[in-house]
């Protein structure tokens, strides 16, 4: 074996292994609810309409056969290195039994990694990081404030209304 073909095998299996190694995003973090809603229309409505209400844009990823929401990226961009950030919400719809459905959503966030012009965004330097649970969770909150799902004031935990009761 020629040295060339020595150097070409070594290259090719540091490459294949770094590639094996690469470190992959954070772990996607859902925040879920059971929400009671007489059809899954009025459902749909309210969910688009409490993603409106959060900030989020409306993004070509919205499919109600499928049950799913991918929104836009809502960007903020600031003066400083990983302090200008970018989210985007999606949301999985499925449905449990007539009237009643689970809502999961995620708000994926990115921080702007960008050095020398942390302001202009056709120079940002998008880096992943933990999701945004919070905002999922508002998200959430403001969809079971539009359907009306009961709250229990004194403890803060959620009443899971009776299926027979749908508003």
């Amino acid at each position: 074996m020629n040295l060339r073909a020595s150097v070409s095998a070594i290259v090719l299996a540091c490459t294949a292994g770094g590639a094996g190694c690469a470190a992959t995003g954070p772990e996607p973090q859902w925040v879920d609810s059971v929400i009671y809603c007489p059809s899954e229309q009025v459902l749909w409505e309210f969910l688009l309409l409490s993603l409106d209400k959060t900030g989020f844009p409306k993004g070509i990823g919205t499919d109600p056969n499928r049950r799913t929401i991918d929104t836009g990226w809502r960007i903020s961009l600031a003066p400083f290195k990983g302090k200008g950030w970018r989210e985007k919400a999606s949301v999985v719809v499925e449905r449990i039994e007539a009237g009643r459905y689970e809502v999961r959503v995620r708000v994926e966030r990115e921080t702007n990694e960008d050095l020398l012009r942390p302001l202009d965004p056709s120079f940002a330097q998008w880096e992943p990081t933990d999701d945004n649970v919070e905002h999922a969770q508002h998200v959430l909150t403001f969809l079971e404030s539009f359907i009306g799902n009961d709250l229990d004031l004194d403890s803060g935990q959620r009443v899971r209304r009776d299926p027979d009761r749908l508003p």
